[in-house]
């Protein structure tokens, strides 16, 4: 291989340095075209420049009389090809590309080499591909020979984009029909071609490498994954049109796509090539030149290029021999190549060229120079690359990135192997692979995300506002509609990310992609699972509460100190000391260190009941700082303690299973806003970094979260939900002087279940009665001052200050 810089030996006016442009060659007029591109300005060219190769002067169509005015749009990022069928048609085809103004195309051109005009094809059927840019593909010009005689040619198309959206889908536009000044009747059909299912598909790129090659294969390398941003693939694949394709017949293609060895290292905007050499062992190599990795710069030396293997995957990365006078053509991105089946201005001279012509520089300047890339016809590999002393330069493999795996090539005198070479001039993308606000998200992905999020918190105001309606039925089914909106949403843009077949290590290698399956997960499933934990072991409370009505108690210690977190009072019941009344046996009560309380002196027996009720008073009195008076009771009748308080200030114990029901239930709550609340951060930024999506939907869904915020907090400091204790209404009683009233324990309250007659009659209430119909007066009260006198005895004052004496 040698460069070697045309410049000198040029005439006419060049083109303007020009990137992304349609460049192909016609053997039969030796003409070779350029057709649009971005200008250095960055506007869209609609210019077509002829460069003749016979005399090696740049021409545009002004010099052979014009005889159509017509021409495509400006445009760049065309897909193309030329388009020869014996003497019907001598043309070069271009389709789709990006127009000025972001606009874009899927029409269908055709420039006739013979009479140097542009026509557009207009009788064009089949399924036409969207609007789109950046595809990879074209026409096997190994066709192109003077014995053709094929009247059909198939353009064969893939990948590309619409600027929010990848594609992966191939297409194949087959061409038929005469084109000439007098005969017009060319027409186009296009197919959508489903690949072979197992088919390991490239996901989605722009700025990708990509040619069709001869043997029925075409090659993708590189490219950028990310919609927008800097960013760089180091892989390569093949598609195989399989055994019985044949030009033009599209019907009986089996399209397989396999993944390849990588050599290059990470590029974007690379130009690759089909090597027409006849002399090659192999019709099927590919030859590749440029490209920037992820930071925007140079990956390799200037002038080095890569030849690919399309069957057995292999690479070789080569040093070509330098131009004597010029040296190598710069480095650059969204260069054209071209093959030329011989060696220009050598008649006779055993060699094929490859022609070269602009792309951007790496400081950012468009090029407009051209180079020959001449491969000449005597073979080195083997044995004769490593003996003989060759003016090129073999150079080591460009290191994969530690999330990927090295390339295997075929070294010059050896044999396969993975190749753990370094180059000076490599660049791992593996930086900007987590970059957050470039991460590869596809329009719909984002959108129906948002969706889906957006139906949540609906779902939990239905919930929320209507605990407690007599319309369940209703509210059941608006939720049923909204959760189910939400999930189905959620699942289908989550597996859009998938759309190209991805793996899963390979998919999620973004911060992007990383938060976004962890909220994922915790949003639409650990979420989930702790309200149905929160249920059950409210539903384990209650049942075990009717079933042990007297086996509650207040444990202290760290649990106790976890319920007066999660479990606060409100500030009525928080100012207040609450008191109680208790008849026990000295046996089931015990003072502090576990003794028996000490025995008080008993009442005379000429105390008559209003001397007796005085000390009781007074008793109470002192006890009032402490809440109980005791005494030693020794009554065979007392069997058992009771606790008279459940009315809605505090109970007098705190049962163990209230503590976990309500801890399991606030940390739920708490745990599930941290997660809605970092979900809504996560989509904002999505939105606003990603732009694959206007950028008033960012508007609109921060509008539509601060509205339900809004509306949830309005409704707390009115003290909305009712009956559900909720944290907010607490939160805004507490510090926002709310009207909630909360009651933490109400929900457990069993009491609540029987008032409403759904369980009998109250076992306990806050005014207990002596019943004793055997009793009269007198014994009545005989017995009562035994009771006082044998039993311990608390006093407490409720709301109407009436004092109750319980005999159990």
């Amino acid at each position: 291989m040698q460069w070697i810089d045309m410049r000198p030996n040029l005439r006419g006016t060049s083109p303007p340095g020009l990137k992304d442009f349609a460049f192909g060659y016609s053997k039969d007029s030796n003409l070779a075209i350029i057709f649009g591109g971005t200008t250095p300005t960055g506007s869209k060219s609609g210019a077509t420049y002829l460069l003749d190769l016979t005399d090696n002067t740049w021409k545009t169509l002004s010099d052979f009389g014009f005889l159509n005015p017509q021409t495509p749009e400006a445009r760049s990022n065309m897909i193309f090809g030329v388009d020869k069928a014996s003497s019907y048609r001598n043309a070069f085809i271009i389709a789709c590309g990006q127009g000025p103004g972001e606009v874009l195309y899927n029409d269908i051109w055709a420039f006739d080499f013979s009479y140097k005009q542009w026509t557009k094809v207009e009788a064009v059927s089949g399924e036409i591909p969207p609007l789109m840019y950046g595809s990879i593909g074209g026409i096997d010009t190994t066709l192109a020979t003077p014995s053709q005689t094929v009247l059909t040619n198939t353009l064969w198309s893939s990948h590309g984009t619409n600027g929010t959206h990848f594609f992966t889908d191939l297409y194949a536009l087959v061409t038929t029909g005469n084109l000439s000044p007098n005969l017009k009747t060319l027409s186009a059909t296009w197919y959508k071609v489903p690949v072979v299912s197992g088919s390991d598909i490239p996901t989605g790129r722009s700025f990708v490498a990509g040619t069709i090659l001869p043997n029925k294969r075409l090659a993708l390398y590189g490219g950028c994954d990310k919609l927008e941003g800097k960013c760089a693939t180091s892989d390569t694949y093949t598609l195989n049109f399989g055994s019985n394709y044949t030009n033009g017949q599209v019907e009986t293609a089996t399209p397989l796509w396999s993944k390849k060895n990588s050599c290059l290292g990470a590029r974007s905007g690379a130009a690759m090539v089909m090597n027409s050499n006849p002399a090659i062992t192999y019709p099927n190599q590919a030859i590749v030149y440029g490209g920037s990795s992820s930071d925007g710069k140079a990956v390799g030396p200037a002038g080095e290029v890569g030849v690919f293997d399309a069957d057995l995957g292999n690479w070789v990365r080569v040093l070509p021999q330098k131009d004597p006078i010029s040296g190598y053509p710069p480095q650059r991105i969204g260069a054209q190549m071209a093959p030329i089946p011989s060696a220009i201005g050598v008649p006779g001279f055993a060699a094929t060229d490859i022609l070269l012509f602009g792309g951007e520089s790496m400081d950012g300047n468009n090029l407009n120079d051209i180079w020959i890339l001449r491969l000449n016809n005597n073979s080195t590999s083997g044995a004769t690359a490593s003996a003989a002393k060759l003016p090129i330069e073999f150079l080591e493999c460009v290191p994969e990135p530690k999330n990927a795996t090295g390339g295997t090539v075929v070294k010059p005198g050896g044999t396969t192997g993975t190749n753990t070479g370094t180059n000076s001039g490599s660049n791992s993308d593996s930086s900007d692979s987590n970059d957050f606000g470039k991460s590869t998200t596809p329009k719909s992905h984002v959108t129906f995300s948002t969706i889906s999020f957006a139906f949540l918190p609906l779902a939990a105001s239905v919930i929320r506002f209507g605990y407690g309606s007599n319309q369940k039925w209703a509210i059941a089914g608006l939720y049923t509609i909204f959760i189910v909106t939400s999930y189905a949403t959620a699942f289908y843009g989550f597996a859009i990310a998938f759309q190209d077949k991805q793996k899963l290590s390979e998919h999620f290698n973004t911060s992007h992609g990383l938060i976004g399956l962890v909220l994922l997960v915790l949003l639409y499933i650990l979420v989930p699972l702790m309200a149905i934990i929160s249920l059950f072991a409210s539903k384990k409370y209650e049942s075990d509460s009717f079933a042990n009505d007297d086996s509650i108690n207040d444990k202290g210690g760290v649990g106790s100190k976890l319920t007066d977190f999660f479990n606060w009072r409100n500030s009525e019941s928080n100012s207040k000391t609450a008191k109680s009344f208790e008849v026990s046996r000295p046996g089931n009560r015990l003072v502090p260190g576990g003794e028996t309380p000490s025995q008080s002196p008993p009442l005379k027996s000429s105390d008559n009941w209003m001397e007796k009720r005085k000390s009781v008073t007074n008793h109470s009195s002192q006890g009032s700082r402490n809440n109980s008076l005791q005494f030693i009771p020794n009554s065979r009748r007392t069997s058992q303690s009771t606790a008279v308080s459940r009315s809605g200030l505090q109970t007098s114990t705190t049962s163990s299973d209230t503590s976990t029901a309500i801890i399991i239930r606030r940390i739920h709550h708490i745990f599930a806003q941290l997660v809605l609340i970092s979900t809504v951060i996560y989509i904002g930024i999505s939105l606003i970094k990603t732009r694959v999506v206007d950028s008033l939907t960012f508007y609109i869904f921060i509008g539509f979260m601060m509205i339900i915020y809004l509306i949830w907090i309005i409704a707390a400091r009115y003290g909305y939900p009712k009956g559900r204790n909720s944290l907010l209404v607490l939160f805004m009683h507490k510090v926002a002087c709310g009207k909630g009233e909360i009651n933490e324990t109400k929900q457990y309250d069993f009491e609540e279940n029987y008032r409403n007659g759904r369980d009998g009659p109250a076992p306990s209430s806050n005014r207990m009665r002596i019943e004793d119909d055997e009793m009269d007066e007198e014994a009545e009260q005989a017995q009562l001052e035994q009771d006082m006198h044998n039993r311990e005895v608390v006093v407490m004052t409720i709301p109407k200050r009436r004092l109750t004496v319980v005999n159990a």
